[in-house]
C-alpha cells in the first residue's frame, strides 16, 4: 500500500485507534471486483511449476478472450486464427496426458437454451459482478440466475481429470472454491501464457485439426458471454440465431504485442461503443417492434413491443454502470426481461489477467470475426442441472480508524 502515500510519509507508522498493529482486510474496504472477496489467497494463487510437472491425466479449458489474446502475442501474421487453434491443441496434447480441450463458447447455447425458460433474471459470468450485487445490492440477490457459468459447466463435464482453466480474469479463480465445481487450477491469461513460455510453445503448422469441443464457437455478443445476443435472436428473430450475420476482414496485419497487464488506459469513441453494442436483427418476426437505445456508456437498453406488451432487457458494463443500475432498481419494481452485466468496462477482452494490447477498438472488432456459429451438441440433456449455483446476501463490514502519522 505505500506507494500510494506521499514519499515524505512512507517511513512513519500507521497506528489504529486500540493501539494495536495495522492490518487492512477487503471487508474494509467497498471497492469492486477482486478487492470484495475473502478469498484473496485464491485469486494469488499461480501454481505454474505445479502445472508444469504434471503427469496425470488433465483436462483444458480455455475461454476464446484469452485465446485471442495469445494469438495476438505470440503471433506475426503468419499464420489464423484457426491454424493457431489446432497448434494449441496438438501442443497441449504433446505436452500433457490430455483428457478433454474444450473452448469454453462450447456451454454458450445450452446456458443461452436455459436463460430463454427465465424470466426477470440477471445473468453474468463474472464473480466480480456476482460480489458487487451480493455486498451491495441485497434486493438483486433473488434475481441472479443460478446457471452456472461456463467454466462451471464444463469443468463438471470432466470431472473424473486433473482440470486447468484459461480465464481473462482473477475473479474467475474464485469459482475454483465454490461449490458443484471441479476446478483444479485456474490460470489467467497472462500466466498460461508464461506456462506455454516455459513449456517452449512456438506455433508452426500441423496437420492436426481441432474437434469441434476445442473450436472458438457460437461467437454471439460483443465480446462477452453473448447470452442476451443469444436469447434475441432466440425470441425475436424469424431464423433464431441462424440470422446473425458474421463480418469477415483481412486479419493478417496483426503485429506483436507486450506480455503486461491491459486493464488501464483505454478508451473507445462513444459513437463507436454504441454500435458495437448494437444488436441488430434485420429478420426480425412479424409484429414485433425493436428500438435500441444507449442510456449511458457502457448501459444499453434492448426494448420489443410484442402485442402490445414491452419487453426490456439490458446490457451493463463497468462499475460506474452497475452501481447506477443497483440504485434504480432499487426504488422500483424489476420488470427487465434479462439482464447481462459484467464488471470491465469493455467486456471480458480488455480483462486484468489479459495480455497487453494498445487498440481495444481494433481488438474487439477482430475477435468478432472469430469464431463460427454453429449448432452445438452437448452432453447436457436438461435444464435443471444447469441451476445448481447459489448466491448469499453479505452484509459489509464497515470499520472506522483512526489514522495517526
Amino acid at each position: 500500500m505505500r506507494n500510494i502515500f506521499s514519499e515524505k510519509n512512507q517511513n512513519k507508522s500507521c497506528v489504529k485507534e486500540d493501539g494495536g498493529e495495522f492490518k487492512f482486510h477487503l471487508n474494509d474496504c467497498l471497492a469492486c471486483s477482486g478487492c470484495i472477496t475473502d478469498s484473496e489467497d485464491i485469486i494469488g494463487e499461480s501454481k505454474i511449476d505445479e502445472i508444469y510437472n504434471i503427469k496425470e491425466n488433465v483436462s483444458f479449458l480455455i475461454s476464446p478472450q484469452s485465446k485471442f489474446s495469445v494469438y495476438n502475442y505470440i503471433n506475426l501474421g503468419e499464420y489464423s486464427f484457426e491454424e493457431f487453434e489446432d497448434y494449441l491443441a496438438f501442443f497441449l496434447k504433446e505436452k500433457y496426458k490430455v483428457d478433454k480441450i474444450f473452448d469454453t463458447s462450447h456451454a454458450t447455447k445450452i446456458i443461452g437454451e436455459a436463460l430463454i425458460l427465465e424470466e426477470n433474471k440477471v445473468i453474468s459470468d463474472c464473480p466480480g459482478t456476482v460480489m458487487y450485487i451480493e455486498r451491495q445490492a441485497p434486493h438483486l440477490v433473488d434475481k441472479l440466475s443460478k446457471i452456472l457459468t461456463a467454466q462451471q459447466l464444463l469443468s463438471n463435464s470432466i470431472a473424473k481429470t486433473i482440470v486447468i482453466s484459461v480465464v481473462p480474469c482473477y475473479d474467475k479463480k474464485l469459482e475454483a472454491s465454490e461449490k458443484d465445481t471441479n476446478l483444479n487450477y485456474v490460470l489467467t491469461t497472462y500466466e498460461f501464457m508464461n506456462l506455454l513460455l516455459k513449456l517452449n510453445f512456438k506455433i508452426q503448422k500441423t496437420p492436426y485439426k481441432c474437434a469441434n469441443n476445442e473450436k472458438f464457437q457460437m461467437n454471439i455478443g460483443m465480446n462477452t458471454g453473448g447470452y442476451l445476443e443469444y436469447v434475441l435472436f432466440e425470441k425475436y428473430s424469424e431464423n433464431g440465431i441462424k440470422d446473425i450475420k458474421k463480418k469477415y476482414t483481412d486479419l493478417k496485419t496483426i503485429s506483436t504485442i507486450h506480455i503486461r497487464n491491459n486493464s488501464k488506459g483505454k478508451h473507445i469513441e462513444k459513437e463507436k461503443w454504441t454500435d458495437l453494442n448494437n444488436i441488430k436483427i434485420d429478420n426480425i418476426k412479424k409484429g414485433v417492434k425493436y428500438i435500441y437505445r444507449r442510456k449511458s456508456s457502457g448501459y444499453f437498453i434492448y426494448e420489443f413491443l410484442v402485442n402490445g406488451v414491452k419487453e426490456v432487457y439490458i446490457r451493463i458494463n463497468g462499475v460506474e454502470n452497475l452501481i447506477n443500475f443497483m440504485k434504480e432498481t432499487k426504488s422500483k419494481e424489476f420488470t427487465y426481461k434479462l439482464v447481462e452485466i459484467y464488471i470491465c468496462n469493455f467486456g471480458c477482452l480488455n480483462g486484468p489477467g489479459q495480455l497487453n494490447f494498445e487498440d481495444i477498438t481494433n481488438n474487439i472488432e477482430m475477435f468478432r470475426t472469430y469464431g463460427n456459429i454453429n449448432t452445438i451438441e452437448t452432453s447436457f440433456k436438461t435444464i435443471e442441472n444447469l441451476k445448481l449455483r447459489s448466491f448469499v446476501k453479505k452484509e459489509m463490514k464497515q470499520v472506522k480508524f483512526d489514522v495517526q502519522w
